[in-house]
């Protein structure tokens, strides 16, 4: 077994969409600000969570305000769907994570590795 250490952003994001691994997961995250950094697949997957149900809740709460609740009094349950609906996408975007980081054999993202099967001859 040949054990490549990976220096380079772009050749790690090479591998990754080799590996069939969907770019929104490779991108750093948050994406719009910076194209360098840590892909979102090694980052800490509780950290992920608290930034992704945030992002969630607050986006999700907006969006109903815009559509629908503007219109209607407010009420106490508009929060709580707002959080039960942030709390849904960000397990489902934790739960993508932790799947590709099982099928890839990432058990610790501070040093990942690039492994590749060669027979000796």
């Amino acid at each position: 077994m040949l054990v490549i250490i990976v220096s380079k952003d772009e050749d790690l994001r090479q591998f990754l969409i080799s590996k069939d691994i969907k770019k929104d997961l490779i991108r750093p995250y948050p994406c719009f600000l910076s194209k360098k950094g840590k892909p979102r697949i090694f980052e800490s997957s509780l950290k992920l969570f608290i930034i992704q149900f945030i992002f969630d809740v607050v986006c999700y709460y907006f969006f109903m305000w815009v559509v629908l609740w503007r219109f209607q009094e407010f009420k106490i349950s508009y929060v709580y769907m707002s959080i039960f609906s942030g709390f849904i996408m960000a397990l489902v975007f934790v739960i993508r994570i932790m799947v590709n980081k099982k099928r890839l054999g990432i058990i610790n993202s501070k040093r990942f590795s690039l492994q590749k099967k060669t027979s000796i001859k």
